[in-house]
């Protein structure tokens, strides 16, 4: 996914910013899947996550296939933000 780097909020870590992104891309994923995704452990993928919950980017609900895991999805406010952050044909033709 393209960014514009310049709209992305001051309070937005990288980690978080990168599991907002992947969400926008698969819709719905498992912690364990971010932890594949960033070369990390599960322990670390996990506290991403709840920090980008606890900005109100991300839900997490029950996994059908499995009563241990939950999925994560974006909420309204996370894809704002995502489209906040698509740059428009514009910025792309003219860099």
């Amino acid at each position: 996914m393209i960014i514009d780097t310049t709209c992305i909020p001051n309070y937005l870590e990288a980690s978080v910013l990168r599991l907002v992104c992947h969400l926008a891309e698969v819709q719905q994923c498992v912690v364990g899947d971010v932890a594949t995704l960033c070369g990390m452990r599960f322990a670390t993928a996990t506290g991403i996550v709840i920090r980008a919950e606890g900005k109100g980017l991300v839900s997490r609900h029950p996994c059908p296939r499995d009563a241990r895991k939950c999925l994560l999805r974006l909420t309204e406010k996370g894809h704002s933000l995502v489209e906040s952050l698509r740059p428009s044909t514009a910025q792309l033709l003219n860099p």
